[in-house]
């Protein structure tokens, strides 16, 4: 028994000391854990890991989780510190650890185990995405199902940004897009993303596709002008890449039958029959892969063309208070409207309409002109359509003891047919001597010499006005010995007119401006003519002094069609229009109407002095002298036309196409010139 022992002993003691050296060795190799590891970056089929270096490792084995076994695998030894983990499964979850080693004595000596690192493989690229259908506002894709792919996101090219902006997701590998607007292009691309603990792993976008919506409908089709022979139609836009197409119905097939297509939101529609009503609708298309994909038909409008011009517009008949018209009847005409001109609008307003042929435009006043036309109309769906307007006629009322019509014209009428004037029954004609400035500066009118010629030989009573540009007595007193030259010879049967107008001179003020008016009248009316004085309404009410409009005769310009206005009691002459329309001279003319008083302005015939008579010497006061004061704008003559104030309250003629007037220039409503 103690042989045994003891023997025992000796085997235990041996095998100790064999084991000393391996004690020794194991002491002295020590690896350390890899302390961190993560995934830098994924695909669909790679993941590649990353971790820290262990001091004094020789190299590292990567593991992958196995999930059917349950288990991790090694994948691969390497001596860096990163690893791509390849031919891995897209939208699939991996896991990966990893631990070093060291070598010694040929024999490797393992660290523990990393923690483990999970991710996701990205989905699959989408691909065979498709168009399968469009309306207006939609459009409709598919695409090939991505292995593993929770859902997908759809993306839309916006051009403002230059970024592609998400619109919608499916679940599914079809969506249909909505909220798109009509015949409009888009750029479309979609991609799958695997969703896992909250967190979403996106694959690469498919290509990009172009799809298009199809137009809408056509909508706000509307006839804005028609004619004769033609329709206008427009309507609301739909996008910059559709064409419109234009139908018209056609009674005998009963069908639409095309007329035209255009990218505008207009077009016109010719070689229709006058006075006739038309049924039209209009749709769009775009081009899809070469075909035309239409939308739908507008609602049908209906429309109309004009019946023919009017034609043989002449004067029935005139009294002292209405001028009777008549004309040639419009055979497809439904009706007629008759358009008189009212000076306060510089237009032509709507009298009133009628059946008939002829029309008695009453209510008006004695002696004065007035420019008519007629337009023919058909009815259809209660809506009028007018011709083009008659040729335009102008006539006077008749004239009376108490008022007397006339015309004032200068260079501006250039060449005048006085024998025309005349036969229009024009009462008197002022024209226009010149002008007068400063510093002799005097011009005589071009056409003065003969307008006064043309006058005398048909026994047109006749007058003058010199327009003002003189800013001190001194010269307006130069300008009247120049006046009083030029008449050297010449019989007038009403007044010398000084022409108070021009803005240039306000700033001289009332008084020293109501001074002037008296010493150019005194120097005319010394030289054997009657003195007068012309100006608006505002320069007589701001500018003048109240008691001249006693002293002399006074012209006051005023433009209204107020049947109220009457200068009968404070004005000789009332100056009405500066747009008349008088046989004999081109363009506009200058209407007026005189108030005879009982002195008769008219048939009196002034003579100049004589200068073989003795003068009677007036006892002479002297003015104090004063300097010239400088205009603020010393500007070269040129006469400014008079603008009409607006009526309170304008007639509205409700007609489809805008009045076309004859319009002069204006200045303001207060500054009409006699010229």
């Amino acid at each position: 028994m103690k042989k045994i022992s003891y023997k025992i002993i000796i085997v235990i003691a041996l095998l100790f000391i064999a084991l000393i050296p391996n004690f020794s060795n194991a002491a002295k190799v020590y690896v350390k854990k890899v302390s961190k590891i993560w995934v830098s970056s994924t695909t669909s089929s790679e993941v590649k890991v990353k971790w820290k270096k262990v001091k004094k490792a020789k190299g590292y084995k990567v593991y992958v989780y196995n999930y059917s076994r349950n288990k991790y695998e090694l994948y691969a030894t390497t001596s860096k510190t990163n690893i791509k983990v390849k031919n891995l499964k897209s939208a699939k979850k991996y896991k990966f650890r990893v631990r070093a080693y060291k070598k010694k004595n040929g024999k490797k000596y393992y660290g523990a185990y990393s923690y483990s690192v999970a991710t996701t493989t990205k989905p699959n690229q989408v691909k065979n995405l498709k168009v399968l259908s469009q309306s207006d506002t939609t459009i409709s894709l598919k695409w090939e199902k991505v292995k593993r792919a929770t859902s997908y996101k759809v993306y839309v090219y916006n051009s403002s940004t230059n970024k592609y902006d998400f619109k919608q997701s499916s679940s599914k590998k079809s969506i249909t897009l909505t909220g798109m607007n009509p015949a409009k292009s888009y750029k479309i691309k979609v991609r799958a993303y695997k969703k896992l603990n909250g967190k979403k792993y996106y694959g690469s976008y498919s290509q990009v596709l172009e799809a298009k919506t199809v137009p809408s409908k056509v909508t706000g089709v509307k006839e804005y002008d028609y004619s004769l022979n033609s329709v206008s139609l427009s309507w609301n836009k739909i996008s910059n890449e559709a064409t419109y197409k234009v139908y018209k119905y056609n009674t005998s097939t009963k069908n639409y039958d095309y007329q035209g297509e255009t990218k505008n939101t207009y077009l016109k529609v010719s070689g229709l029959n006058p006075a006739s009503e038309y049924k039209f609708k209009v749709r769009a298309y775009i081009k899809i892969n070469n075909s035309k994909q239409y939308g739908s038909f507008s609602d049908v409008l209906n429309a109309g063309t004009s019946p023919n011009k009017v034609t043989g517009l002449e004067i029935k008949n005139a009294t002292t208070n209405s001028i009777e018209l008549k004309w040639n009847g419009v055979k497809e005409a439904t009706g007629y409207a008759v358009y008189v001109y009212r000076e306060s609008y510089q237009s032509f307003v709507l009298h009133k309409t009628t059946t008939s042929t002829s029309m008695s435009i009453t209510g008006l006043r004695a002696a004065k002109f007035y420019k008519m036309y007629v337009k023919a109309y058909s009815t259809f769906n209660g809506k009028n359509y007018y011709s083009d307007q008659s040729s335009i006629i102008s006539h006077k009322t008749d004239s009376t003891d108490k008022y007397k019509a006339g015309i004032d014209v200068s260079q501006h009428q250039e060449k005048i047919d006085w024998d025309k004037v005349k036969n229009m029954g024009v009462d008197f004609a002022i024209l226009r001597l010149g002008w007068i400035g400063n510093k002799e500066n005097h011009k005589i009118d071009t056409y003065f010499e003969r307008n006064y010629s043309e006058c005398k030989r048909l026994n047109i009573p006749v007058g003058v006005y010199v327009y003002c540009y003189s800013n001190s007595v001194k010269h307006i007193k130069e300008g009247a010995d120049w006046t009083v030259k030029k008449l050297k010879g010449k019989t007038l049967d009403l007044p010398v007119f000084i022409d108070m107008e021009d803005s240039s001179i306000t700033y001289v003020g009332k008084k020293e401006l109501s001074k002037m008016c008296v010493e150019y009248n005194n120097i005319i009316a010394k030289a054997g003519y009657k003195p007068g004085i012309y100006a608006n309404r505002h320069w007589f009410d701001t500018y003048l002094e109240k008691d001249l409009r006693t002293k002399y005769t006074c012209w006051i310009a005023h433009y209204t069609s107020s049947s109220s206005v009457n200068y009968e009691d404070t004005f000789t002459i009332w100056q009405y229009s500066s747009a008349g329309k008088v046989g004999g001279i081109l363009g506009n003319a200058d209407l007026n109407i005189m108030y005879v008083k009982k002195e008769e302005v008219i048939p009196t015939e002034q003579k100049p002095e004589n200068p073989n008579e003795p003068k009677t010497e007036e006892p002479k006061t002297e003015e104090p002298k004063t300097e010239d004061p400088k205009p603020e704008n010393p500007a070269t003559p040129v006469e400014s036309k008079p603008e009409e104030p607006k009526p309170e309250n304008p007639v509205n003629s409700e007609e489809p196409k805008t009045e076309e007037s004859n319009k002069t220039e204006v200045s303001n409503s207060e500054n009409p010139s006699a010229g």
